[in-house]
C-alpha cells in the first residue's frame, strides 16, 4: 500500500484545493485509490473539504481520528480503514507541526511512522519565515517531500519568490511544485456565502451577471445617486466587488454590489431603488459590530456548488506545473 499525505502548516494555505487538485489528477489518470480524513470533522472546513469530495469525486473519505492512529502500528489502523486499496490519500489539517493532545499522534509523527509521500501547501508570510519553514520541512522528512505549494504571496514579492526564492529552494532540495499569488479571485467570496456567515436574508437578489465580493465597508461614500437614501439606515454595511472577470484586473476597483441592513429591515422604497440599481441587500438580525467581526474571521471554502475558487486555483496551478507528472514520479 502507497500513501500520499497533503497537509499545511497553517490555516487558509490552499490545502484543500490543492488536495481537490492531487484527487482529481489521480482521477483523470485513472489511478485507483481511497481516502481517509485524519482527525474528527468538527470546523466548518472540515465539513466543506468532505463534502467537496464526495458531491464532485463521488467518494465517501473514511474518517479517522488522530487518537485511533496513536498505536504502535499505525499502517495497521490504515489498512484496515482502507483493506482493499493500493493507494490511500490521507486528507491532514492545518497543523502537521502542532503539539496534539497526550493521547494523539500528531501528523509529522504519523509520517515518520507509514512512510508517505507528502503533498504540502504553505502560506507565505515572509522570505525569513518561509525558507525557515521549508528548510525544516525538508530535514524533517527528507525524500518523503515530494511537493510544496508555496501559496498566497503579495504581489510585491511575487516575481523574486518565483524566479529565484523558488529555485533556491529547489536547489536545496525543497521541491517547490508552484509558487502562486495572492489572488483576488480566490480571496473573494459569493453573496450568498457572506449571507451565511451572518445569518441573513437575502431580501433583493440581483439579477444579471453573478458578482463577488472582495471587500466591505461601514462607509458612506459608496451610496451615490438614488442609493444615497441608504446613508440614512442607522446600521449598514457596504459590499464591494465585481464579476469574476473585473476582479482578475489588477486595475479593476471594487464597486458596490451590495448592501447589509443591520437590525431594522430597509423600507419598500429602499428596496426598489436596489434593485432598480441592481444592488444586493441582505438583512441580519445581528449588529453592524458582529457583522464586521464574523466577515473579519471568515474563511470560505471551496465546495462543489461554489466551483469558481477550484476553476481559478487550478488555472493558476496548470501555469506552473503537471500536477500529473509529479504525481506519477511519486508513485515510482
Amino acid at each position: 500500500m502507497k500513501i500520499f499525505l497533503i497537509s499545511s502548516s497553517e490555516l487558509a494555505s490552499g490545502k484543500t484545493l490543492l488536495a481537490w487538485s492531487v484527487l482529481r489528477a489521480l482521477k483523470e489518470l485513472k489511478i485507483s485509490f481511497d481516502i481517509i480524513k485524519l482527525g474528527s470533522v468538527q470546523t466548518e472546513a472540515d465539513k466543506a473539504e468532505l463534502a467537496l469530495i464526495e458531491d464532485a469525486l463521488n467518494i465517501k473519505p473514511k474518517v479517522v481520528t488522530a487518537s485511533e492512529m496513536n498505536c504502535p502500528e499505525p499502517s495497521d489502523v490504515i489498512a484496515k480503514a482502507c483493506p482493499e486499496a493500493e493507494l490511500v490519500v490521507i486528507l491532514g489539517s492545518h497543523k502537521i507541526f502542532s503539539d496534539p493532545a497526550p493521547e494523539e499522534t500528531c501528523e509529522a509523527k504519523l509520517a515518520s511512522a507509514v512512510d508517505p509521500r507528502i503533498f504540502l501547501a504553505i502560506r507565505y508570510g515572509d522570505k525569513a519565515n518561509l525558507i525557515y519553514t521549508a528548510l525544516t520541512l525538508k530535514s524533517y522528512f527528507g525524500k518523503k517531500l515530494h511537493g510544496v505549494l508555496i501559496n498566497r504571496v503579495p504581489a510585491s514579492e511575487f516575481e523574486f519568490t518565483l524566479e529565484r526564492l523558488a529555485k533556491d529552494l529547489n536547489s536545496w532540495g525543497v521541491p517547490v511544485i508552484a509558487v502562486l499569488p495572492e489572488d483576488r479571485v480566490l480571496k473573494s467570496a459569493t453573496l450568498n456565502e457572506y449571507a451565511d456567515i451572518i445569518n441573513g436574508k437575502m431580501l433583493v437578489e440581483v439579477d444579471k451577471e453573478p458578482c463577488l465580493v472582495e471587500s466591505h465597508t461601514l462607509g458612506t461614500g459608496m451610496y451615490q445617486g438614488k442609493l444615497s437614501m441608504f446613508k440614512r439606515l442607522w446600521q449598514r454595511l457596504a459590499l464591494l466587488g465585481g464579476t469574476e472577470k473585473e476582479i482578475e484586473d489588477t486595475s479593476f476597483s471594487p464597486r458596490l454590489i451590495g448592501i447589509v441592513a443591520a437590525g431594522r429591515i430597509p423600507p419598500d422604497t429602499a428596496l426598489d431603488v436596489a434593485r432598480s440599481e441592481n444592488i444586493a441587500v441582505i438583512h441580519t438580525e445581528l449588529d453592524a459590530f458582529m457583522i464586521t467581526e464574523r466577515l473579519e474571521k471568515a474563511i470560505f471554502h471551496p465546495t462543489a456548488k461554489q466551483t469558481f475558487r477550484i476553476e481559478r486555483f487550478e488555472k493558476l496551478l496548470k501555469n506552473q506545473v503537471d500536477l500529473k507528472q509529479t504525481i506519477a514520479h511519486a508513485l515510482e
